[in-house]
């Protein structure tokens, strides 16, 4: 993905680990902003130099969202 935005010249920051960059994503965004996470979707699992490791992504951001209202860094949509 990043060969795609080098070219605008505008800031961008890479995040290499999958759970961090969706957490950081969830951190900025404001109230009627929208999130687009590409790439895993359905699957349970993720692959790093051949191996793969469960990982189910709806229950990470749920968690992630979880983790920020408890902390009180973001607040829930009523």
């Amino acid at each position: 993905m990043r060969f795609g935005i080098i070219p605008t010249g505008k800031p961008y920051k890479i995040i290499v680990d999958r759970t961090e960059g969706i957490r950081y994503a969830i951190s900025l965004a404001k109230s009627g902003d929208m999130i687009v996470i590409p790439g895993l979707g359905h699957d349970l699992y993720l692959e790093k130099n051949g191996v793969k490791y469960p990982y189910d992504e709806r229950k990470i951001i749920a968690q992630l969202i979880n983790e920020m209202i408890e902390s009180g860094e973001k607040t829930p949509i009523s």
